[in-house]
């Protein structure tokens, strides 16, 4: 019995431009949380999807593909028509700052952080799409200046005494 390969064959290309909020605590020491919340406009949503026989002993589709290719079909190219156009999504993480200069106006910080999409990028019949991610990484951080103490308690000056008629 001969068996025959097939090659299944999807590209998806998303682009987007993001408007970001990072809200940063410092945990203890140089260790800190992150939460990030990014809304995003999609720019760039294409596809590109084909179904190919890679071994074919006398096998082939019964319709010839728009390549001229009786060993191709269901080839699409485009735009992904279900494509959410703004997609929004939530991340957690946690960073650990390092100085690199005797002063520390220059840290080091790796990262780390989940983030978790909140609603669905593509809708099918079959489903929904989520970006979910887990990004490794690291800041350069330079501040000349460091951070300027709190100041410190505003005189107290008492009310001057009453002015008598004179």
């Amino acid at each position: 019995m001969d068996t025959v390969d097939f090659e299944h064959t999807i590209d998806a290309s998303l682009g987007s431009v993001d408007l970001e909020a990072l809200l940063g605590y410092r945990l203890m020491g140089q260790l800190r949380l992150y939460a990030r919340m990014t809304g995003s406009v999609l720019v760039r949503r294409n596809v590109y999807y084909r179904e190919h026989i890679i071994n074919s002993p006398g096998i082939s589709y019964d319709t010839v593909s728009s390549r001229g290719d009786r060993y191709e079909r269901n080839v699409y190219s485009g735009i992904i028509p279900t494509a959410s156009v703004f997609p929004v999504s939530l991340s957690l993480g946690t960073g650990y700052s390092f100085r690199l200069d005797r002063n520390e106006h220059l840290l080091l910080e790796p990262q780390i952080f989940y983030t978790l999409g909140l609603n669905s990028i593509i809708h099918q019949d079959s489903g929904a799409w989520y970006v979910n991610s887990l990004r490794l990484g690291f800041t350069i951080r330079y501040a000349p200046l460091g951070i300027p103490p709190p100041p410190g308690p505003s005189p107290v000056i008492d009310d001057p005494p009453p002015l008598r008629p004179g």
